[in-house]
């Protein structure tokens, strides 16, 4: 009788760790704007991320994976925490499956010709499903 106790929660324990190192096992999906034969999903260890940069005076957006491998620092990659430009911003989450679909960013705006105009945004907005930051410098 008393063995039946124990063996629940050892198997309760056990689910639990798994469930925090399922990341490990299946790994996180991104959404990945170059990734066309895999249905604009790839798969990874590490983060997914977004980014947002002036190309031509166009806005563009960049989504994909950033794999442990390409980390440096290996424990925490630097990109990721790189901070904002009035050209270019970059955001790296884990804390879901696409959770790099929604992240939508406003840099300083710009130009066709690559002057400012005359409102000067110099705020980062990150949105997703899950947060809303804004970051002003």
């Amino acid at each position: 009788m008393r063995a039946l106790p124990r063996t629940l929660l050892f198997v309760f324990t056990n689910l639990i760790c798994l469930g925090q190192n399922i990341v490990e096992i299946w790994g996180l999906k991104c959404k990945c704007d170059i990734c066309k034969k895999t249905n604009y999903t790839c798969e990874t260890t590490g983060y997914c991320f977004a980014s947002t940069y002036f190309k031509n005076g166009v806005q563009q957006y960049d989504y994909s994976c950033l794999n442990r491998t390409k980390f440096l620092p290996p424990e925490e990659p630097i990109w990721c925490h790189e901070s904002p430009t009035e050209y270019a911003a970059q955001v790296c989450c884990s804390s879901r499956d696409f959770c790099n679909a929604d992240v939508r960013y406003i840099p300083l705006l710009l130009t066709p010709d690559g002057s400012e105009t005359a409102v000067h945004i110099k705020s980062l907005a990150i949105i997703s499903r899950n947060f809303w930051v804004i970051i002003c410098f």
